[in-house]
């Protein structure tokens, strides 16, 4: 009678674990796609470059419309407001092996940014 009874308890509780299981890479991949499209937004917002010519796979200063460093700061700013989270100055700096400010528009490239707030979003819970 016990061994029934703990079976139809746990029979209970195991489709919610697997519906949960199923849920959290959608909640990733939904985080990720959030994180990517706020980037790509301000970076064509503040630039004034549209979103299709952003070219993800080089540095800000070497889009169509260069950033400097005050665009870089800008466009962190702005996409910190946008997915109300912070982002970790140093993980930005790492991210592009950068020693300053100064050095982020000649060496962070826009899929190096992404990856940075794709992690902030994550550690806050989004």
């Amino acid at each position: 009678m016990r061994a029934s009874f703990y079976l139809g308890v746990a029979l209970l509780f195991v489709p919610a674990l697997v519906l949960d299981a199923q849920a959290t890479p959608r909640a990733a991949t939904n985080a990720q796609q959030r994180a990517d499209a706020s980037v790509l937004k301000q970076s064509s917002m503040i630039l004034g470059i549209p979103v299709a010519r952003l070219r993800v796979d080089r540095s800000y200063a070497e889009q169509a419309s260069p950033g400097d460093a005050l665009d870089i700061v800008e466009i962190i700013i702005a996409v910190e407001e946008d997915l109300e989270i912070a982002i970790d100055d140093d993980a930005i700096y790492r991210a592009a092996d950068a020693k300053g400010t100064s050095d982020l528009a000649r060496q962070l490239s826009i899929a190096e940014f992404q990856g940075v707030v794709r992690e902030a979003l994550s550690a806050a819970g989004g």
